[in-house]
């Protein structure tokens, strides 16, 4: 009897010694796992910005969680938007694209209301919302983003024609005239 819990015990006391042992070396390795990841700053919060009309001063994250609302600029020089936004980006009173470079990925919508010309204007590669380009008066030189999950939306000064164009060359995107 005694043999027999002496050879049940001893595995035991092995696997605890392992685990005790074990879970040591884990803790001694787990700094130098953090320390090889490369953690960006992303800002999670909306940021409203919509009273401000210059772009000095203001400092934007690489990566957003949340919308931000630049509604009040128009313009953009000088500003550096995050690369990434998880949310609306807002630049309704912007009315030329020359400098501004948008995020490569607007996750939410886009709204460009006040741009009356697409000239110079380079969109994210992607937007899973609508984009708003309400003030265009021509859609010559628009380049449209290769995945937009939501309307691309024009206003009254787009001819049918132009949208028809924009229609025939992107068949996959839903086109609204206002």
């Amino acid at each position: 009897m005694k043999k027999i819990l002496l050879v049940l015990t001893i595995p035991l006391l092995i696997g605890a010694a392992y685990i005790f042992f074990g879970e040591d070396k884990k803790e001694e390795k787990t700094p130098v796992i953090k320390q090889e990841i490369k953690q960006e700053e992303v800002t999670f919060v909306d940021i409203d910005f919509r009273y401000t009309t210059s772009t000095d001063g203001l400092d934007l994250p690489e990566r957003m969680q949340g919308t931000l609302n630049l509604s009040g600029l128009a313009s953009t020089e000088g500003l550096v938007l995050p690369r990434y936004i998880s949310g609306d980006l807002r630049l309704n009173s912007v009315t030329s694209a020359e400098g501004l470079v948008l995020p490569k990925t607007i996750d939410g919508r886009l709204f460009l209301e006040e741009l009356s010309s697409a000239e110079g204007l380079v969109l994210p590669t992607y937007i899973s919302g609508d984009l708003f380009l309400t003030g265009l008066k021509s859609t010559e030189k628009l380049v449209l983003p290769e995945v937009i999950k939501g309307n691309v939306i024009f206003g009254r000064f787009i001819s049918d024609e132009e949208v028809q164009k924009i229609e025939d060359k992107y068949p996959k995107i839903n086109i609204i005239k206002l």
